[in-house]
């Protein structure tokens, strides 16, 4: 069983990941939602919690909906939208943020 130290180590290492992905590739917006959906399935199955899935799948739609209300009122704009004026990858990077969030919050929680 991991530690704490490396399971933070773990989950930061793949938001460093996929930022630095996003940074680098956003104008590729097929390549780097695949991207971002393997680096996901590969955290979901460390973690192996099923409910995991679950917050994934809710963070992707109501964040993505977030997006696309503010997108649309003009709040922001992205540099390469595919449609409705956010790019494909947005939604699986919400659904792994959540995850993200999640489960460091759970080992601060830890103690």
């Amino acid at each position: 069983m991991k530690s704490k130290k490396q399971w933070l180590l773990i989950y930061s290492a793949l938001f460093i990941l996929v930022i630095f992905l996003m940074v680098l590739l956003y104008r590729h917006n097929e390549l780097l939602a695949a991207l971002i959906v393997i680096i996901t399935v590969l955290g979901l199955k460390l973690s192996g919690e099923r409910e995991d899935v679950h917050i994934y799948v809710v963070g992707a739609i109501v964040g993505t909906a977030a997006e696309i209300i503010a997108v649309s009122f003009g709040v922001w704009q992205y540099a390469n939208p595919t449609t409705l004026g956010i790019p494909l990858w947005l939604p699986f990077a919400w659904g792994a943020g959540a995850v993200l969030i999640k489960k460091l919050s759970e080992l601060f929680q830890r103690g």
